[in-house]
């Protein structure tokens, strides 16, 4: 839902920020590249102890996301290439923040939760998220477009980095964990679904 609203009001600033990337001589895939070394960076300073600033890193490395497709909608340069580069980009960037957390929980110790809960809390985090990219990713190798689910990307994010700003990150992790195994299930169903719909019923 978030990625959808997100869409709806970068509709109407498209064209100028695609004017201004296109005229500044940046290629989406350069900026699918910086919004790693972004998350890279987030995960250093989160992993060296600044967790809140490391958020708000971390919120404006997912900023280019949305500009990286912009830029290649709007110039006409959407290649296989780039689709696939911004998937990898994507799931090396959270485990990549995720990271960052642990070892500052190892580090400095946990803010709100015990420690025996904070650490295997980001374990799960890190595994619901690539579950959760991993089944869309089969599923529109099948043909499938997958897009439903309550925790997406957009939504890890966002709550994700606004915790590490806030310093609640350790209770935000359980509902995102518990909400991402939802969303696994979600997209299996809708998988499930389709397949009946299309090959009818399992006999």
């Amino acid at each position: 839902m978030i990625e959808k609203i997100g869409r709806r009001l970068l509709a109407h600033v498209e064209e100028p920020v695609v004017g201004f990337l296109t005229a500044a001589g940046l290629a989406p895939n350069l900026l699918t590249g910086i919004g790693l070394l972004l998350a890279i960076l987030t995960g250093l300073v989160v992993a060296t102890g600044h967790l809140r600033w490391g958020g708000l890193l971390f919120l404006l490395a997912s900023a280019f996301d949305s500009l990286d497709g912009m830029l290649a909608r709007g110039t006409g340069r959407v290649t296989l290439f780039g689709s696939c580069w911004d998937s990898a980009c994507d799931r090396l960037s959270e485990a990549i923040v995720l990271l960052g957390l642990l070892i500052f929980l190892q580090r400095f110790g946990p803010l709100n939760l015990d420690l025996a809960w904070s650490l295997p809390l980001v374990y799960t985090t890190m595994v619901g998220s690539l579950a959760v990219s991993y089944v869309k990713a089969r599923a529109e190798g099948l043909g499938l477009e997958c897009k439903t689910g309550w925790m997406q990307r957009s939504e890890r994010i966002l709550s994700l980095g606004l915790a590490m700003a806030l310093g609640v990150v350790d209770w935000v992790l359980l509902p995102i964990s518990v909400l991402l195994g939802i969303t696994v299930w979600q997209r299996l169903a809708f998988v499930a679904r389709q397949d009946a719909r299309i090959h009818g019923p399992p006999s």
